[in-house]
């Protein structure tokens, strides 16, 4: 998949485009706003937004950064990416510590956004645009753009250009009165501004016609530009008649004025080239199955026409203004339904080949394919889920919409991702059982159709049947046929394997892990996660030494692609702790036992197996370490979970030896490591940001009350008195990361 995140950004002087009216007096108000931490320039389309902001790059001594928003970043992660290219190309970021934002399923506000703050190299202020903003719609993305912007340097401000306020936090930041806003009413034109960008195009007009235009407009400078467009072009045209405040009107006038003047294969050409939202001559020739793009380009760019925006200095990809696009869109929907959604499919499949899935599925939705949509939807959500970038697949199942569910297996499978991702369990048995129901009754392997398998393998990861489900769902997928012709044959070997283990079939668990080890590819979560529980095997065998090399190598792995923000990881570093411990590297043992900690402070209630086990390594890990206290709570915290998982058999009796062992051992002082519990460290995780606690519980789904009560506890435990003593304490014991 292609994770487009290609900001332009510079420092040093942008230029507004030849024949760009100066506008002194919006300069001059911005220059004067410089106590406001966030300016916002929110206007339609054709308000001049983005060249105001030029204007003023010019009179300023600041460096400015630009970053062009697209709909790709309502995704959070993909936002942070392509602000942290953005500050790369410019200078002002160290690239060591932003690596992590490349890494799978990380906390946003806990670990990637405060990375990117955190790698601020700069010591002079500077301006960060961010433009078309309103494309953000994420409530998490908005987040993002709001925290980022206290990680400036002082002096800095952040600026927003866009058609709205995206809504969130900076709405509270509005009303603080720390904001300085431009709106259509300020960048709509005076009759002066309006009579020089007449001159600018060659139009010397009365001073009456000039009023007469900007009443008509409003002072709309998109509508004085079209008006200039039809009067060089129709030299018979009468100033007071043109445009209106209609947007039927404005869109009619985009298509009746501008197109006639072309010839009608150019109109042709137009119609069916806004199709796509970014075009290239290579581009267009291959989906209009033509060799002229380039040459039509050209034409129209030479011609004046001020709706065809280069994206790059060489002229090699454009874009339509938006207003023109559309009514292009509609025109061509209107008259040629059939071609319109012809020209949809193809463009889904140029862009399905050249990695631009998000824009693939948009346009398939748009051709009317929506089993095709959902297929690939369905072939990607995995991959996005690993990522962590389940914002996008949130926006793709929205798209498909809920009521595909039970129209669609593919679509069902895409919503069970997004499901198990969330922790969503009631959804999870809805879909998986919906897409099970809704495959085809045969597939290529000969066996159980491909999405009712996947449907399994997804219940076999979550568990949310328990040790006997999770067998029962791995045994359908193995059936489904062998590998390679079954994708999943691996994960579901090992998956199973592993509750075989917990369940005590020791044999059988050790045949399916070693089996599933020789096929994994390409899956380090996979190949660590079988490292692991070989490992574990190997340790309740007596074989620290084969355990040790088996650990070592799954950690290896799990370091190398950072797989600590990883739920599913989990138990390899709770495996890593106990054999660590049994070897007698404490310091070792100690850190995956907090990685371990932090990922069950994660989990919902989908998997008991997972907490069940991992909390009993941590138990069996801290009596090695000598620290009995500790043992004692994760012990508890492992048979609360064991209540929910009473077929993990050979857990249980793990469990049971190891409480004997507590009862046997003096009440000895207090852990060395205070032990807090899951929702404890969730908020823990939260105090080193700037939110309050207010804040905090609304992140957490909590109340104000709840939150306070947890705050209590964490200072009791860690022994102090103040949140930043709370942070820094946590920090000096690893509960939390730096």
């Amino acid at each position: 998949m292609v994770d487009r995140a290609s900001a332009p950004a510079a420092r040093g002087r942008a230029q507004a485009r030849p024949g760009v009216v100066p506008r002194e007096s919006l300069t001059t108000r911005l220059g004067a706003a410089n106590d406001a931490g966030l300016v916002m320039v929110l206007a339609p389309a054709g308000y001049g937004k983005t060249t105001t902001i030029l204007l003023w790059e010019e009179v300023d001594e600041r460096d400015f950064v630009w970053v062009h928003l697209d709909r790709l970043d309502d995704e959070p992660v993909h936002l942070l990416r392509h602000l942290a290219l953005a500050l790369g190309r410019a200078g002002a970021i160290d690239p060591k510590p932003v690596e992590i934002l490349w890494a799978g399923n990380r906390s946003i506000d806990l670990e990637l956004l405060p990375a990117l703050g955190d790698a601020l190299t700069l010591t002079e202020p500077i301006v960060l645009v961010l433009d078309d903003v309103h494309t953000v719609e994420s409530p998490t993305a908005q987040r993002c753009i709001d925290d980022f912007a206290s990680y400036l340097p002082a002096g800095s401000q952040m600026v927003l250009i866009g058609r709205t306020l995206p809504a969130g936090s900076l709405s509270a930041r509005r009303m603080r009165g720390v904001t300085f806003e431009l709106d259509a009413t300020d960048l709509a034109m005076s009759d002066d501004e309006a009579e020089q960008l007449l001159l600018a195009a060659g139009l010397q007009l009365d001073r009456a016609v000039v009023e007469a235009l900007v009443i008509r407009t409003e002072g709309w400078p998109g509508g004085l530009h079209l008006a200039a467009l039809a009067l060089l072009r129709r030299t018979d045209a009468k100033p007071s008649t043109l445009l209106s405040g209609s947007d039927r009107l404005v869109t009619d006038y985009l298509i009746d004025e501008v197109l006639q003047d072309y010839p009608d294969d150019l109109v042709q050409f137009l119609l069916r080239a806004s199709v796509v939202e970014r075009m290239s001559s290579a581009r267009l020739d291959e989906l209009l199955d033509i060799s002229s793009s380039g040459q039509r380009l050209l034409e129209i760019e030479q011609s004046g026409n001020l709706f065809l925006v280069p994206l790059d200095d060489e002229r090699r990809w454009f874009r339509f203004h938006q207003l023109f696009r559309e009514a292009l869109r509609g025109r061509l929907e209107l008259f040629d339904r059939r071609e319109s959604q012809r020209l949809e499919g193809r463009a889904s499949r140029i862009l399905e080949r050249d990695g631009d899935v998000d824009g693939a599925v948009r346009h398939a939705l748009a051709a009317g394919e929506r089993d095709r949509a959902a297929t690939l939807v369905a072939a990607h959500s995995y991959g996005l889920v690993n990522e962590g970038l389940i914002e996008r697949l949130r926006s793709w199942v929205q798209l498909l919409g809920p009521e595909a569910i039970d129209e669609s297996a593919e679509a069902a499978i895409s919503w069970a991702w997004y499901a198990a991702s969330v922790g969503d369990a009631e959804l999870l048995r809805r879909t998986t059982a919906a897409a099970e129901r809704l495959a085809p009754a045969t597939s290529d392997t000969d066996g159980l159709p491909t999405m009712a398998a996947a449907a399994a393998l997804i219940r076999a990861i979550m568990g949310v049947d328990g040790i006997d489900g999770v067998i029962r769902d791995a045994e359908l997928v193995r059936n489904a046929g062998p590998p390679p012709q079954n994708p999943w044959w691996a994960a579901a070997t090992m998956i199973q394997g592993t509750a075989l283990a917990m369940g005590g079939d020791v044999e059988d668990a050790e045949e399916r892990l070693k089996a599933a080890l020789k096929l994994i590819t390409g899956s380090p979560l996979f190949e660590a996660g079988i490292l692991a529980h070989l490992a574990n095997l190997r340790l309740e065998q007596g074989d620290l030494d084969e355990a040790v090399e088996l650990s070592s190598r799954a950690l290896e792995i799990a370091e190398l692609h950072r797989l600590d923000g990883v739920l599913v990881a989990v138990s390899i570093y709770a495996i890593g702790s106990l054999v660590a411990a049994q070897d007698g590297d404490r310091a070792t043992s100690l850190a995956a036992s907090m990685a371990t900690t932090r990922l069950l402070a994660r989990m919902n209630d989908l998997s008991p197996r997972t907490p069940l086990l991992c909390n009993l390594v941590l138990a069996e890990a801290a009596l090695s370490r000598g620290d009995p206290a500790a043992a004692a709570e994760f012990a508890t915290e492992a048979r609360r979970a064991g209540r929910r998982e009473p077929g993990a058999q050979r857990l249980h009796d793990r469990l049971d030896a190891l409480q004997d062992r507590l009862n046997t051992l003096p009440a000895g002082p207090a852990s060395a490591i205070p032990h807090v519990t899951p929702a404890e460290l969730r908020l823990l995780e939260y105090l080193p940001t700037h939110l309050s606690m207010q804040e905090i519980a609304e992140r957490l789904g909590i109340t104000r009350n709840t939150a306070k009560s947890q705050n209590v506890a964490i200072y009791r435990k860690l022994g102090v008195a103040s949140r930043s003593d709370a942070v820094a304490e946590a920090r000096r014991l690893n509960i939390i990361r730096d």
